[in-house]
């Protein structure tokens, strides 16, 4: 199934700020997923070619199925020397092993 839609999104500029010290506008692209298999699927491949950092911040995280498969995606991103920043919900993420993150603590930027 294809996203529902890509939507462009123009970065805000930052208020008084001199026009020469502005960064050049960038666009951002939305895209919507009507389901998640697509959606990990396209995660899993922008952690795979990511070349400077990830962020990856989520509600639910779980240690099985395609948690199991990010956790070794960002490691790999994080051993090549990609900058790795997880934040998981503490009460959606709950049943999430105390020690999950820890086979790669020293990897972690």
């Amino acid at each position: 199934m294809k996203p529902l839609r890509n939507v462009p999104i123009s970065n805000p500029v930052i208020p008084e700020v001199p026009q020469a010290t502005r960064a050049p506008r960038q666009s951002l692209v939305l895209t919507w997923y009507a389901e998640g298999d697509k959606l990990f699927a396209d995660m899993l491949a922008a952690v795979a070619v990511a070349r400077q950092s990830v962020r990856l911040e989520t509600y639910i995280f779980e240690a099985a199925g395609i948690g199991l498969r990010m956790r070794e995606s960002l490691a790999a991103a994080a051993s090549r020397g990609v900058r790795v920043q997880v934040l998981v919900d503490g009460f959606g993420s709950s049943a999430l092993p105390a020690d999950f993150w820890e086979p790669f603590a020293g990897d972690w930027r």
